[in-house]
């Protein structure tokens, strides 16, 4: 080969590195999202400023309630939706408490979380639908529900459900249909793997508002994993559970952790989507305690690995910037393994590459979530 043709076959090569391949289809889950404490979902939102994430995970569950907390960090809105200016952002952090008799038939469907909001609404469901419409759905093809309008603070009671007369309504009742009898496959991201979840779709008039739903096809956790109501969107993109473990070993454990160890055993590399950071920043939220703790476990069972964290950010931003916030993130979650784990310095490196190497198009929710993520290299320290 002349040396002109093989310059150009590496241009060629190296430009495709930086273009998102068409993924593969991602394989099947099991139908089954368990409601344990420690499940975790987490919900893109797009805003001209980029994407923010919420949280949701669950606190504990018990016979008569599910106690969950969320948290929420993003670029703060006026009254008409108008983003601020000065990128000042806004943090919630709010826990709710969901009956059990609810998650069976309640037919609303509250949705938000706000701080003004009591824990406990009772009659309401928080994650998804309860039990009782995904069967309507199922079996008779049509269900009703009602969800809610997120009432400004100081406009209108905390609670919803208690408007008096004369006061604004922020419910929206109606009837929804399902779209196919077939379930849809949805892709996303469970326990740090690409995979398909089956999904029950319904539309239908919800008060004035046209609505379009998503829900998991598991009636002991009926997911709400997509919705468009009039101009609202919801998309969770990430789903993490503990997973049970052998009698005697410990109970329950991340996912993470398994998955982990086998692929950085077999390939050298693994993408954790757990190390959830605060918006374009390299501070690490809570949340990532969890995937943290299962790195450090791992290298402990595996003293002679090194790992070498690289950082990844979607195309929102200038190449400069999600270089140097890759860069960041990857050093900040390095050192949360030394001096809260106790993983010698030795062991670990870190590095970004920003938007370089994205593993889906970025010019969707989907998409962009999967390329920000913490990649682990074996060998790389």
């Amino acid at each position: 080969m002349s040396p002109r043709f093989l310059w150009l076959a590496v241009a060629v090569l190296t430009s495709s590195q930086a273009v998102a391949a068409e993924p593969a289809a991602p394989p099947a889950a099991p139908r089954r999202i368990p409601l344990v404490p420690g499940l975790t979902i987490v919900t893109a939102i797009e805003q001209p400023t980029g994407d923010y994430e919420s949280i949701k995970r669950v606190l504990a569950v018990d016979a008569q309630s599910v106690l969950l907390h969320y948290s929420a960090q993003f670029v703060a809105q006026d009254a008409l939706g108008e983003v601020d200016p000065q990128g000042v952002l806004t943090r919630t952090e709010v826990d709710r408490r969901v009956r059990r008799a609810d998650l069976e038939s309640s037919t609303l469907y509250l949705q938000q979380f706000a701080e003004h909001m009591p824990v406990l609404i009772a009659g309401t469901t928080a994650l998804g639908t309860s039990r009782q419409v995904l069967r309507s759905l199922k079996r008779d093809g049509r269900s009703e529900i009602t969800v809610f309008q997120m009432p400004l603070k100081g406009i209108g009671p905390p609670n919803p459900l208690d408007r008096q007369p004369g006061e604004m309504d922020f419910r929206l009742p109606g009837t929804i249909e399902r779209v196919s009898p077939a379930p849809v496959m949805l892709d996303l991201i469970v326990n740090d793997r690409r995979v398909q979840l089956p999904a029950v779709r319904a539309k239908g008039m919800l008060a004035i508002e046209d609505s379009d739903f998503h829900f998991l096809d598991d009636e002991t956790n009926p997911i709400a994993l997509r919705f468009e109501i009039g101009k609202s969107k919801l998309r969770v993109i990430r789903i993490n559970f503990p997973v049970s473990t052998p009698a005697g070993a410990g109970g329950n454990e991340p996912a993470t952790g398994p998955n982990l160890e086998q692929a950085l055993a077999r390939e050298g590399r693994f993408d954790t989507y757990g190390i959830y950071f605060d918006f374009g920043s390299a501070s690490l939220r809570p949340e990532s305690d969890l995937a943290l703790k299962a790195i450090a476990d791992v290298l402990k069972k595996n003293p002679a690995w090194t790992l070498r964290l690289v950082g990844h950010t979607d195309g929102i931003g200038t190449d400069a910037y999600n270089l140097d916030l890759s860069r960041r993130r990857a050093a900040a979650a390095r050192d949360a393994l030394v001096t809260r784990y106790g993983v010698a310095p030795a062991r670990l490196g870190s590095d970004g590459l920003g938007a370089r190497q994205p593993k889906g198009p970025n010019n969707t929710l989907e998409g962009r979530a999967l390329n920000r993520r913490v990649e682990l290299v074996r060998g790389g320290a």
